[in-house]
């Protein structure tokens, strides 16, 4: 493959409903390339979260349509586009922690609390890890090595070697494309609200699996729309457990990032304060999971 067409940017191609199930997995796929490298290079151009945000939703929505028709193509590859998307999006992972930390957490005690020295001590070693934070993965986006990342990611989109393995459901298009679709996706929906009655019961990675799964479906049904056959109770559903769990996982990473923040190692309020506030929002939006239906 030519070094010019990795360079230039792929145009948008349209979901048609009668193309083939093949076609189908390359179109939406190459519709995810362009939405990452456009991202990548609205980060490398003008770094802030927001950018970073949008960089990373597209890494995600690529991952969710990996994860949906994991079935359809070879292990290996599957395996190798994984690996990719995970060597993209791990540098990038602890900098919404640290920015959920702050303005979730941090800040509000902060701000009520800016006579207690110790609030103000640690809020600057905050500031200085979260900046050593946003440095490295600014610095990160543009190295050598994840550049490679994502011209790997690219020759694997557009060679589309998944179309090595021989399978019936490739010809498939036109009503029985989306009968097998909507099948796919009622499978997962259904094993999700089936989940919802152990949720209660799950520990932290549980809970954290749960949510990736709910998060990849969303932005599943989002991307094929056109062929879903979906009713507004369901992706209702799926928003309110999404934004609750998110809720949730929020406050184990408050609870990660604060056992960091002890200033000189000493023994503060500050860490129990955090600790109880995080326990008491926890408890509060798994008791809201109860509710959801």
């Amino acid at each position: 493959m030519s070094n010019k067409l990795l360079k230039d940017p792929i145009s948008n191609i349209q979901i048609d409903e009668n193309v083939k199930f093949e076609d189908l997995i390359h179109n939406v796929f190459i519709i995810y390339l362009e939405e990452i490298h456009n991202n990548h290079q609205q980060l490398s151009q003008s770094y802030d979260p927001e950018n970073l945000h949008r960089f990373r939703v597209g890494l995600r929505k690529f991952k969710s349509f990996l994860s949906f028709i994991k079935d359809f193509i070879p292990k290996k590859e599957w395996n190798y586009a994984n690996k990719l998307y995970k060597s993209l999006i791990k540098p990038t992972s602890k900098a919404r922690d640290y920015d959920v930390f702050k303005s979730e957490y941090l800040y509000p005690s902060y701000t009520h609390n800016k006579k207690e020295s110790e609030f103000q001590k640690v809020y600057e070693i905050f500031n200085k890890k979260q900046n050593s934070v946003h440095e490295y993965i600014e610095g990160c986006i543009t190295s050598d090595d994840y550049m490679s990342y994502l011209n790997e990611l690219r020759i694997w989109v557009v060679d589309s070697h998944w179309h090595d393995k021989p399978i019936k459901q490739y010809k498939y298009r036109g009503k029985k494309l989306i009968s097998l679709i909507n099948k796919m996706v009622r499978k997962k929906y259904k094993s999700i609200n089936k989940n919802k009655k152990r949720v209660l019961d799950f520990n932290q990675k549980e809970l954290h699996r749960y949510r990736i799964d709910i998060k990849e479906l969303r932005y599943t049904i989002e991307t094929l729309r056109p062929y879903i056959e979906y009713g507004k109770k369901e992706a209702e559903f799926l928003k309110n457990m999404q934004e609750i769990l998110g809720k949730i996982n929020d406050t184990y990473t408050a609870e990660n990032v604060a056992q960091n923040l002890n200033p000189d190692k000493s023994k503060t309020q500050f860490g129990p304060y955090l600790a109880k506030y995080a326990v008491k929002k926890r408890h509060k939006n798994l008791t809201q999971l109860q509710n959801i239906k």
